[in-house]
């Protein structure tokens, strides 16, 4: 009888009677390989492998952090009113940033980049809908202040897109290079989950198809997301044609990825399906009714996968986010480090005093301490350099506490991902960069 011997970092994953994929998540690399009926797998622990994985995670932890990540809610208020909103009843309040906040934004941004040594900002913009006329006077005080910074600055935009059209001029005056637009399915499926604030008139769809297409056309980047459930996947084909007649796929700096979306943020009352389903019933549009390959799954895990496939060192994970390392969220009362958790004290570092955000210091020392080194359970983990321990804000909604870890089932995900892309090889379209043996 033959027999497969794997490490405690290696996985097989059988894309077939008789092949496999041999994925190592401490080496972050994929193996190919043919295996008799009736093979068994041997495990063995590697003291070579350990003592690499913790000479790694002493190199993670000892990195120094060049950059800080900065986003900015002006406000939460929004012009639309998204079934799945995470933010609920908050978009009803008026509370918003002016340009008499921007003082108080600048010398905190400057204290931050101070306090960790850093040379680069990363804006994003976030609501509620950022683009509202109403917000155009703090933007033009905000943007020019941050000229002062003394750093390199980038900017990223999460639109829902309605007001692209009118603030156009202006983003491309301010620089903003990267954007986000939500598209959720066909026309009347998008319509019908991203509806207008009540009292206005206007196709939701149409705008953000516009707004893709203006900034397509201007050269800037585009991410498209469509978040997913069981109720819009069968949009994902007549989508997948929208995308091919208008021509994105062929610009460079458009994608489109899918998101499920989860019991989590405001929306916790509402009962979604488990990622592993979901994935399996996301394979199965793709495999069987979405041939160009346009979308890509952006389930956990899965990013890791097709880097190792594609032969490329995939990019490790210490913290899961931002919100662990180097991210801080303001809106018009305080400053946080996820923004999931704007509303939980449990992610709050400072409040707004009028003059200026007053940072606790201790506190984003704690929440920045939440990694794969600082969590026993996810330090013996296999998978820990693809999950980054998981969402803090998940992580306190299930266990009572930030400082463990949130497990996505990277088991069943990767396996299905795997034949995913192997039975599209064997229809003609090549997976790339596994060794075979």
């Amino acid at each position: 009888m033959s027999e497969i011997s794997l490490n405690q970092y290696q996985e097989l994953y059988p894309v077939s009677g008789s092949e496999g994929v041999i994925l190592d998540f401490l080496r972050g690399t994929a193996t190919r390989v043919s295996f008799a009926k009736g093979a068994v797998i041997a495990r063995r622990d590697d003291p070579e492998a350990k003592r690499t994985d913790e000479a790694f995670l002493k190199k993670l932890q000892a990195l120094p952090g060049r950059r800080i990540n900065v986003v900015i809610i002006p406000s939460y208020m929004c012009n639309l009113r998204c079934t799945y909103c995470y933010e609920g009843g908050k978009t009803a309040s008026v509370r918003r940033m002016t340009p008499g906040y921007v003082p108080a934004l600048g010398k905190t941004i400057k204290t931050l980049l101070e306090k960790h040594g850093a040379s680069v900002l990363q804006l994003t913009l976030l609501g509620g809908e950022p683009l509202l006329s109403v917000h155009r006077p703090f933007y033009e005080e905000l943007f020019g202040r941050l000229t002062e910074l003394g750093c390199s600055t980038s900017a990223v935009c999460i639109t829902n897109g309605v007001a692209v059209p009118e603030y156009l001029p202006d983003l491309l005056r301010w620089g903003v290079t990267d954007f986000q637009i939500t598209v959720d399915g066909a026309e009347k499926t998008h319509n019908s989950r991203r509806k207008p604030a009540p009292g206005a008139d206007f196709n939701s769809f149409e705008s953000a198809c516009r707004a893709i297409d203006l900034l397509l056309e201007r050269g800037r980047s585009v991410a498209m997301r469509v978040n997913v459930d069981d109720s819009n996947l069968h949009d994902l084909p007549e989508l997948e044609q929208v995308v091919l007649k208008k021509g994105w796929h062929k610009v460079s700096g458009f994608s489109a990825y899918l998101y499920p979306i989860s019991e989590s943020g405001c929306n916790s009352g509402m009962c979604y399906s488990p990622e592993t389903r979901l994935l399996a019933r996301v394979l199965e549009v793709l495999s069987g009714r979405c041939l160009s390959k346009v979308f890509r799954p952006r389930f956990h895990g899965l990013d890791f996968v097709d880097a190792c496939l594609a032969g490329k060192p995939p990019a490790p994970r210490f913290n899961f986010c931002g919100a662990s390392r180097n991210q801080y969220v303001l809106d018009p009362a305080g400053i946080y480090t996820c923004w999931w958790g704007v509303s939980d004290p449990a992610f709050a570092i400072g409040a707004y005093s009028g003059t200026g955000y007053d940072v606790n210091w201790e506190r984003v020392r704690s929440c920045h301490a939440r990694n794969i080194a600082n969590i026993p359970e996810c330090r013996e983990c296999r998978y820990k350099y693809l999950c980054g321990a998981g969402c803090a804000y998940k992580a306190l909604s299930k266990k009572g506490k930030i400082m463990a870890g949130n497990c996505a089932e990277f088991g069943p995900l990767i396996g299905a991902y795997l034949r995913y892309r192997f039975g599209a090889e064997k229809n003609g379209s090549p997976s790339n960069g596994t060794d075979r043996t």
